[in-house]
């Protein structure tokens, strides 16, 4: 197990722990920032090719009242995380280069809105389109396969379509070819259900 901002050097290679970090409730805004500056670092390590990032390890202070300026500066902070993996490059095996690729991990069915759609908000900023990014959800909450269907339809939608229905999910890019398969397998585990 690597924490961030930790040196592997051992039999253990970074590729090996694909960048995990430990996400922990944060104290205050110095260690979330902190805590950005080292998913930073990690995303220039060579060897690393993706990262997990939990949105409560960078904004010490999520809030559902306060939802829309909680996203605003959860975008600004994700924005930051995904360019910089999109000017980064990773190696595989067989020769193969990638840019990195950034994912948000669910930790509380409190944050499910927030991440889902600073994840959506993000990846349909400008400069973003070929961001390889993902998200986490976890499929024993039932809203959890609701957010996947909005995140699914978004990345149908032009780049900056504002066209949506009323309370949709922000205009939309392809997010990543997984969130298609991943409609296809909840809608046949709904269907099993």
């Amino acid at each position: 197990m690597v924490l961030i901002g930790e040196t592997v050097t051992t039999e253990e290679s970074a590729t090996e722990t694909l960048g995990r970090a430990l996400g922990e409730a944060m104290l205050g805004e110095g260690e979330a920032e902190r805590r950005l500056e080292s998913y930073l670092a990690a995303l220039q390590n060579p060897e690393i090719e993706s990262i997990s990032v939990k949105v409560s390890t960078i904004f010490s202070q999520l809030s559902t009242v306060a939802y829309e300026h909680t996203l605003s500066i959860l975008c600004d902070r994700l924005e930051l995380l995904y360019r910089e993996a999109s000017r980064m490059t990773y190696t595989r095996a067989d020769g193969t280069e990638v840019s990195k690729f950034v994912y948000l991990d669910m930790e509380e069915y409190k944050d499910l809105a927030l991440t889902a759609e600073a994840f959506m908000r993000t990846l349909d900023r400008p400069g973003l389109e070929q961001a390889r990014g993902g998200i986490a959800l976890q499929a024993y909450i039932p809203d959890s396969y609701l957010w996947q269907k909005r995140i699914t339809s978004a990345s149908d939608l032009p780049l900056g379509s504002k066209s949506a229905p009323p309370h949709p999910p922000p205009s939309g890019r392809v997010v990543s070819a997984f969130l298609k398969t991943c409609s296809k397998c909840c809608s046949a585990a709904s269907a099993v259900a």
